[in-house]
C-alpha cells in the first residue's frame, strides 16, 4: 500500500488505481454509528407501509443509475459493464421482492402443534455492522 492513511480501490483488470478514501478516524466512526442508531430509531417507529415505499424507492433510483453503477463496478472491480447492469437487475429484484413479503414476513409465526404458545416474531432490534474487503 502506497499511503497507510488511505484505502486504495485499484481495477483489477489493469491496475490501476480507480480512486483513493482515506480511512476513517475513530471519532468519525463513533458519529456515523451514532447517526445510524438515531436512524434506527426513528425507522423503527416509522410505519411499515412507509417503509415499504422507501425500499420501493431505492429500487427506482437504482434502476434510474443503473449505468452509474456499472460504470463504477468496471472502474473498482474490473467487472464488464454489461455483468455489473446484471447485478444491478438482481438487487432491484432483491428490493422488490423484499417489498412485496415484507408484510407477511413481519407477521409472528406460530412454532407448530405441540407448542401453542410459542411464535417466532421480527422486531427491530438496532443497527448491525458489516465489513466488507
Amino acid at each position: 500500500m502506497r499511503n497507510a492513511k488511505y484505502f486504495m480501490s485499484i481495477n483489477p483488470s489493469n491496475n490501476v488505481i480507480a480512486k483513493e478514501f482515506p480511512f476513517a478516524t475513530a471519532t468519525e466512526v463513533d458519529n456515523v454509528l451514532d447517526r445510524a442508531y438515531k436512524g434506527f430509531k426513528i425507522n423503527k417507529s416509522t410505519p411499515l407501509q412507509t417503509r415499504i415505499q422507501k425500499i420501493l424507492k431505492m429500487a427506482d433510483v437504482l434502476n434510474t443509475r443503473r449505468n452509474e453503477c456499472a460504470s463504477v463496478m468496471a472502474k473498482e472491480m474490473g467487472k464488464p459493464v454489461k455483468f455489473g447492469n446484471f447485478e444491478v437487475d438482481e438487487v432491484i429484484g432483491i428490493l422488490k421482492h423484499k417489498a412485496a413479503v415484507a408484510e407477511a414476513a413481519l407477521q409472528p409465526k406460530i412454532l407448530g402443534p405441540i407448542a401453542k404458545k410459542a411464535y417466532t416474531l421480527a422486531q427491530p432490534m438496532g443497527i448491525h455492522f458489516c465489513k466488507t474487503s
